[in-house]
């Protein structure tokens, strides 16, 4: 704590037990609470599992430590990332959730970009823009286990839509048949090839 005040957030990184939220309680009081309850609000709308909180919360904790400050409002994403590049997994597997977080509570302009491991251009290959950009859309309002499980399956839906129905653009434009053909093709095991 000594070190924070006189050196600056600095040193932060270098220490290894450092017990984010505790500290950032200590130097910003209820403050640093406000906020991490203000950015879990909307987490917690999306899904987003309480067993995670202390997670999340230590990683906010550890973004406040780097910025001086718990108020939100003068956070940038570039804080957020380099505040948890060198975290654990189950901390700095909060990052695109808070960034997520502050975008929609309008602290953050620009959008969100998706983690390092998103889609390359090729996998969207041979699937309409439209139904992309609804999987993207459903994907930014959806929890991060959700999304991994659900969104390559509806990629897959749609290469096959584009494939067999090119007019078939969005999931509205299905009817039955479709979808009774699309089963079918499962159950064949040709969908997916």
């Amino acid at each position: 704590m000594v070190a924070y005040a006189l050196v600056g957030c600095n040193v932060m990184g270098s220490v290894k037990r450092l017990w984010p939220y505790s500290n950032a309680i200590a130097l910003f009081g209820a403050a640093a609470d406000q906020s991490i309850d203000r950015v879990w609000e909307p987490l917690q709308t999306w899904g987003y599992a309480k067993n995670g909180y202390e997670y999340f919360r230590a990683a906010l904790a550890r973004v406040f430590l780097l910025q001086g400050s718990a108020k939100l409002e003068v956070i940038e994403p570039h804080t957020v990332h380099t505040a948890l590049a060198n975290e654990t997994p189950s901390t700095r597997k909060y990052e695109h959730p808070v960034c997520r977080a502050m975008q929609h509570l309008g602290i953050f302009t620009e959008k969100v970009l998706e983690r390092p491991h998103a889609r390359m251009p090729d996998a969207l290959a041979g699937i309409a823009a439209p139904w992309v950009a609804l999987v993207e859309r459903w994907t930014t309002t959806t929890t991060q286990r959700r999304r991994r499980s659900y969104s390559s399956a509806l990629l897959c839906v749609g290469r096959w839509a584009g494939q067999v129905h090119p007019a078939v653009t969005t999931p509205s434009l299905w009817t039955r048949s479709i979808a009774a053909e699309f089963v079918a093709a499962v159950d064949r095991g040709t969908t997916f090839e």
